[in-house]
């Protein structure tokens, strides 16, 4: 259970990562489309490149991010010798 616990909290570390440099990436394609000679023709490539890999990552890293999740609650359904706590209903 926790290899599941530690996988799901890695996944949703990466997912969160590669969104933030799509974000930075895209202020650069944002950027090259207000002043469109800003950037040299091969840097403009290698930007939407750049940006094209870092979408297919983070799309993997959500994806591995839900399956983690579903095998921890699989495995919380289960409970096999674990009790869940809610920290919620301790306050």
């Amino acid at each position: 259970m926790l290899e599941a616990e530690f996988a799901y909290e890695r996944m949703g570390a990466a997912r969160s990562l590669f969104f933030h440099l799509l974000a930075i990436v895209g202020v650069l394609i944002w950027l090259e489309a207000i002043w469109p000679d800003l950037l040299p023709s091969d840097v403009r490539l290698l930007i939407i490149i750049l940006w094209g890999t870092i979408l297919f990552v983070a799309l993997w890293a959500a994806v591995e991010e839900y399956f983690s999740r579903r095998r921890l609650k699989r495995y919380l359904a289960s409970k096999k010798g674990v009790t869940l706590i809610d920290g919620e209903k301790l306050l």
